[in-house]
């Protein structure tokens, strides 16, 4: 039963990818291709995006490019004219974006013997010169094993730090919790635990605007002095329990959504992802240091 959930989740984004090649012109908006997929966009993009190896805006942007590749070299037609047609309103940005995917200007593309691929990429769908895609292949990666289960996890009062910006910069939000709430003694509290939370979608949201925060649990009666109070909601999620440096939780992410929801066959609900951490960094080698992931499930 679970093998026939994870054919699934594969067949999903395979018609997700058919639907992004059939509109490489007017390609679907992210929403869009979150409601095909039955899936909330916050959740669509942490699968897609681990399943594929980059995001649908990346893949059709790449496509376009490699088309783009194909007509300057089968073409007389002008470079500003193809670049119109990859979707690019000035010369300029389609010769920055061209040159980062090729390695060379378009005009010395066009006198070069570069074939028209550009990168390799991790599903291998390219643009063809016959005008077709090669075949989408699930992305192959160093999986890491983690134990996984089922829980019911109690709604948690916090005591955060907000961050807005890129998630991988919530450090800095749990230095500034760690100078407030450590001399009040919060993190010496029989229940407290150090907990991130996400609450925006990275493919809908920019970088500079996602919000997150850095937290600690606090029991309801608790002071907080000048911490902001935040509840985490609880409910069902699925757990997977994690050991090792923070600098591999971006894997543990990808491993999560890749592998691991897709061959569990699990139905994932609105709400936000959030990590927990199990120990003191301070104190704890990096390769002990444990984290729980927690995704939200139906």
């Amino acid at each position: 039963m679970q093998m026939k959930a994870q054919i699934d989740y594969v067949d999903i984004i395979d018609q997700t990818v058919l639907e992004i090649q059939r509109r490489l012109d007017d390609p679907p908006g992210f929403r869009e291709l979150a409601e095909r997929a039955f899936l909330s966009p916050y959740h669509f993009h942490r699968i897609f995006g681990a399943m594929v190896g980059e995001s649908p805006a990346e893949m059709i942007r790449r496509l376009r490019l490699e088309r783009a590749a194909i007509q300057i070299k089968a073409t007389d037609e002008s470079i500003t004219s193809i670049a119109f047609d990859a979707g690019y309103a000035t010369h300029e940005a389609f010769t920055k974006a061209f040159q980062a995917e090729f390695e060379m200007s378009p005009s010395a593309f066009r006198t070069s013997d570069r074939n028209c691929m550009g990168k390799l990429a991790p599903s291998r769908v390219h643009y063809t010169e016959s005008g077709s895609f090669t075949r989408f292949h699930l992305i192959e990666r160093r999986e890491l094993e983690m134990n996984l289960s089922v829980v019911e996890f109690p709604s948690k009062r916090l005591a955060v730090i907000h961050h807005k910006g890129p998630y991988q910069d919530i450090g800095a939000a749990f230095q500034r919790l760690a100078q407030t709430a450590g001399p009040m003694g919060l993190f010496a509290k029989p229940d407290a635990m150090g907990v991130a939370v996400y609450f925006d979608d990275p493919e809908s949201v920019p970088p500079a605007d996602l919000h997150s925060v850095a937290g600690v649990v606090v029991s309801e009666s608790e002071a907080i002095g000048d911490l902001t109070e935040e509840h985490l909601e609880g409910g069902k999620f699925l757990r997977a329990e994690y050991t090792g440096p923070y600098s591999g939780l971006g894997q543990a992410w990808s491993t999560l959504y890749g592998k691991d929801i897709p061959s569990g066959g699990y139905q994932m609900r609105d709400g936000a992802c959030f990590e927990v951490y199990l120990n003191d960094c301070s104190n704890t080698p990096a390769e002990e240091l444990r984290t729980d992931i927690y995704v939200p499930i139906q």
